[in-house]
Parts: C-alpha cells; structure tokens; sequence
C-alpha cells in the first residue's frame, strides 16, 4: 500500500513536465570568452585537470579508445578528425568557450610519440596505471578525452 502514494508523489513532481533543457541553459551567469554560434548550440565541456588525473577517468577513456579498435598510427588522424571536424565549441572547466584559434596542434601535442606512448595508454584498459598520471601528458589525455567527447556526441 506504501507504493502508491510514492507513485502519486512521483507523478505530481512530474507535473508541468518542462521537456529537455536548452544545451545552454544556465550558461548566463559564467564569464564567457566569446559567444556561442546561434546557429549551432552545441557544447562539450572538457574536464578538469583533476578529472583528468583520476585513475577511473583514465581508465575508462582507455577502455573507450581501445574499443575503437583503430591501429594506433590512425588513431592520431581520428583525433584530430573528431576534434577540429567537431560542429560546436569546446567549453573549459572555468566556463571559457575556445575558438578554433584556441585549440592546439594534434601534431604538436604528440610531437615525442611515434605511437608508443598511445600504446601504453591503451594497455590502461586492461590493467591499472603503475605510476600517478604526470602532469606532461595531461595535453595528450585532454587531446583524447575531447575526440572521445566529439564522437560520442555524433553518435547521439
């Protein structure tokens, strides 16, 4: 008998149902680095250098990008791809909206690499990271988890 006045409390919290929200709703109130496109109103936040830095958050977006099943040599292309074809803008932690100006190099940001720093970071799928993330790949791991955020947001 307890179950239908939950039932009732949960239909009247229900009631005027608003629909979704506005991808920009609430975004008033931060101090924007510029406007975003009327014409395209799509946002992705890139996390925080200390979401960034957690072994869950790593673990997972290894899991993500090894899931692509992609060579490691294309994977490079895929991020760049994902990143600079993304339709929106990208949204740092403090509320700041990046321009196409603002975004680094892919080439840049892997210059040392020749892939086998991707390869270790896809092995992170598997097994826990050793040793603490440093704080000098932090640009490659926000390069990653943006194409990841990108692709997943063309996929819905």
């Amino acid at each position: 008998m307890r179950l239908v006045p939950w039932i009732i409390g949960k239909a009247i919290g229900w009631w005027p149902w608003r629909g979704p929200r506005p991808v920009n709703e609430g975004l008033e109130n931060r101090p924007l680095w510029g406007e975003p496109d009327p014409n395209n109103p799509h946002i992705l936040n890139i996390p925080s250098d200390e979401e960034l830095m957690q072994v869950a958050y790593i673990r997972r977006l290894a899991r993500d990008i090894a899931g692509l099943q992609m060579p490691r040599r294309k994977l490079l292309d895929w991020v760049a791809d994902e990143i600079y074809g993304f339709e929106g803008r990208y949204m740092t932690p403090d509320g700041r909206l990046l321009g196409d100006d603002d975004l680094a190099d892919v080439d840049d940001v892997f210059v040392e690499d020749e892939g086998k720093w991707l390869q270790d970071f896809m092995k992170l799928a598997e097994r826990p990271p050793r040793q603490a993330v440093q704080k000098k790949v932090l640009p490659r791991i926000r390069m990653l988890a943006m194409a990841q955020e990108a692709f997943r947001s063309r996929k819905h």
